[in-house]
């Protein structure tokens, strides 16, 4: 609900999942949309907070997200939410005004 967009990496490419709902606490009411996608063994996702693209100085900071998604080595998810984290932190050097996270999971056949 109001939530920052989500990427999701099959193979070399990176699609984006946008919110257009307002974050939660805006209203009395809560409003949300669902999204449905099907995900396959060797997918990822990678969420992240409003404060990482707020940190990335773009007018698209979501293009730039995933693109900084798609030069991210493919390894554990720990390790790439760290390595996409560095990125945004390194790549813009302006001061860190909000909360960041990166979240990432990987979908694997057992």
């Amino acid at each position: 609900i109001g939530a920052a967009t989500t990427f999701i990496v099959r193979e070399s490419k990176v699609e984006q999942l946008v919110s257009t709902t307002l974050p939660l606490g805006i209203f009395h009411h809560t409003d949300y949309e669902a999204v449905n996608k099907k995900l396959y063994d060797d997918d990822y996702v990678v969420m992240v907070t409003d404060g990482v693209l707020d940190h990335i100085e773009n007018e698209t900071p979501e293009t730039v997200m995933m693109e900084i998604i798609k030069k991210t080595k493919r390894a554990t998810p720990r390790e790439m939410a760290r390595k996409i984290m560095e990125s945004v932190i390194t790549g813009y050097h302006t001061e860190i005004k909000d909360d960041m996270t990166v979240i990432v999971f990987g979908i694997w056949k057992k």
